[in-house]
């Protein structure tokens, strides 16, 4: 089995956005994108809902970013899941939480064109004002597109099956993401979990 890993406020209220719309402009940008490489396509298990649901909220509750540790080690959360059928063969999560009150650093997003960084930098000044599901959908992938981790993670070939949630309050936007396969003809007896592919949280105050 090969695991990748990709690394509390009172009195504000939740924004509430569209999943389903999210998710499915999300899955049509992915595709999309990983149509360059792989014929294999992602689509969305809303099964992973209550697990994504679940850590999007976490992080944001105690400001935090990553993977978690111990009994919230990515690890034991995903086989440890009860929403699945059958524990998958292999899973990749990525995750992000982004404050608007602060100015993003780009200088980590070697993936992305000038244009792209552009694009980002007004969706990031659009969101938590006057923005759309698609929006959002955009600002998730391009954040993670120009992370060179987080992006391998959206392109590895193995994976079918994913959830997406986003959850804002206010100026702060906490997403996570978690993909899987359910071929059996990928699973391997060893279990592996690079060290250098964690979730970062870049921010710079202005």
């Amino acid at each position: 089995i090969i695991i990748f890993l990709l690394s509390p406020m009172v009195g504000f209220s939740q924004i509430k956005v569209n999943e389903d719309s999210v998710n499915y402009y999300f899955c049509n940008i992915l595709n999309e994108y990983r149509s360059e490489i792989t014929d294999h396509t992602l689509s969305i298990e809303k099964t992973l809902k209550l697990f994504t649901d679940k850590w999007a909220k976490y992080m944001y509750t105690n400001n935090y970013c990553g993977h978690g540790d111990g009994e919230n080690d990515f690890t034991n959360r995903v086989f440890g899941y009860q929403g699945l059928s059958r524990s998958p063969h292999s899973a990749v999560e990525n995750c992000f939480i982004w404050d608007f009150n602060y100015n993003g650093s780009y200088e980590y997003m070697t993936n992305l064109t000038k244009d792209e960084i552009e694009y980002l930098d007004f969706l990031e000044k659009k969101i938590g004002k006057n923005y759309s599901n698609k929006d959002i959908a955009w600002f998730i992938f391009l954040v993670w597109k120009g992370s060179p981790n987080h992006n391998n993670a959206l392109l590895l070939d193995n994976l079918n099956k994913y959830y997406l949630t986003t959850y804002v309050v206010d100026t702060k936007i906490s997403f996570s993401y978690v993909a899987f396969s359910d071929r059996s003809e990928e699973h391997t007896s060893e279990l592996q979990s690079p060290c250098n592919l964690v979730c970062r949280l870049l921010l710079e105050k202005k």
